[in-house]
């Protein structure tokens, strides 16, 4: 084609960029570039000048809202459309009658991923007349006939003897931002007429495309977009992470894991591999453990003792902190060597502390320094009850080790 035009890798990849972030059609705004450059080439004796700040499509809320992908040349909005495979071109059916469609589309047949050429042009008056005919379709379609080759020119000469089109002025109420949100949102559930008056209002009034503006920041379909592909890749973080953890809790169930780690999500944010977020996933899922293992004990006091140990003190230093009996810990250090994992918990029995008395070669009447056997007792049961805490913590690290892999 005579009038090809190849766009620079680097311009591609920003209007990728700018695709992906806005929510646009990639093949739009590709296309917009190859009008732009074409019109660049152009004699300038000519007198096409082209003003691409002044574009519908600078602005991102308009192109998330309304799908615009325009050039304005000579102060007049030039809509851009991409031919498509069976040779018709669409535009939403909100903008067909309206003054941005007045000087109508030039119509790009794209090339490859960074080339294309203006082949066409579809007047206003065709777009409306195609609109009538599509009944209720939110989008409206023009076959287009192709030359086997276009001269920019002649796309061009129609439009240079029509007047400057003027923004009509528009009657209807503005819309606020409820209505704003249900055009972004839920576009089909407004009455045609009454979108077109919306665009025309939005046309007309900067201010207006303000609060579209802050609209679309909750409810455009570029930000929905957004939003859908972070909840995937953290849904599918979620997913691994409960499959990873489910089996080192053996008191929680599945759907326990994966609230504790939503929940710490929605504190901290989605970052599973920050250390930060780490800890406070396992002290919280340490938290849960606890509570459903150790019935009658202080949980507070347990929590705070996983999490001493997941800083880095050991088990034992750190019940000597809370626990001010040395003796009772000492006993309680003999029941927890004498046990079994299955048995972690569990209050220690007569035949327990008995052999742990055995052990320390200590007599009973003094061993705890209480003078009530019962108050010995209970030291050597919160004492055994931390050092059991400690294990479960002392089990965290070596899980938040394989956490950091995930």
């Amino acid at each position: 084609m005579s009038n090809r035009v190849e766009i620079a890798p680097e311009i591609v990849r920003l209007a990728q960029r700018r695709a992906r972030s806005v929510g646009a059609a990639f093949g739009l705004e590709l296309a917009r570039l190859v009008v732009e450059e074409s019109i660049l080439r152009m004699d300038p004796d000519e007198g096409w000048l082209l003003d691409s700040g002044d574009a519908y499509a600078a602005d991102d809320a308009m192109v998330q809202a309304l799908g615009v992908n325009d050039v304005v040349v000579n102060g007049c909005h030039l809509d851009v459309r991409v031919l498509e495979a069976d040779g018709s071109v669409r535009i939403a059916a909100a903008l067909a009658g309206t003054s941005y469609l007045s000087w109508g589309s030039v119509v790009v047949r794209l090339e490859g991923g960074g080339a294309g050429a203006i082949v066409g042009h579809v007047s206003a008056a065709a777009w409306q007349q195609a609109e009538r005919l599509g009944g209720a379709d939110p989008m409206v379609r023009v076959q287009v006939t192709v030359p086997c080759e276009a001269d920019l020119k002649e796309v061009f000469a129609g439009l240079s003897s029509q007047a400057v089109p003027g923004m009509p002025e528009t009657a209807g109420k503005r819309p606020d931002r409820h209505e704003l949100a249900a055009f972004v949102a839920q576009r089909q559930d407004i009455e045609i007429a009454r979108q077109r008056e919306i665009v025309e209002m939005l046309m007309n009034n900067p201010e207006l495309r303000e609060e579209l503006a802050d609209v679309t920041r909750l409810w455009s379909q570029g930000t929905l977009s957004r939003i859908l592909s972070a909840a995937a890749v953290w849904n599918s973080r979620v997913e691994r992470i409960v499959d990873a953890l489910t089996p080192k809790f053996a008191s929680l169930k599945r759907e326990d894991v994966r609230r504790v780690v939503l929940r710490t999500g929605e504190a901290l944010g989605g970052q599973p591999e920050s250390p930060y977020f780490r800890k406070a996933l396992l002290s919280s899922l340490a938290r849960e453990e606890l509570v459903r293992r150790v019935k009658g004990a202080d949980i507070a006091k347990l929590a705070l003792v996983v999490e001493k140990v997941l800083s880095g003190r050991s088990a034992e230093d750190t019940v000597k902190g809370f626990v001010k009996n040395r003796v009772a810990i000492d006993v309680a250090l003999a029941v927890k060597q004498g046990r079994s994992k299955m048995e972690g918990f569990m209050a220690a029995t007569a035949e327990e502390i008995g052999a742990a008395f055995q052990r320390l070669s200590l007599q009973p009447a003094y061993a705890t320094h209480s003078k009530e056997s019962e108050a010995g007792v209970e030291s050597i049961n919160e004492a055994l009850q931390m050092l059991e805490a400690g294990d479960v913590a002392e089990q965290i690290r070596q899980i938040d080790k394989e956490l950091s892999g995930i």
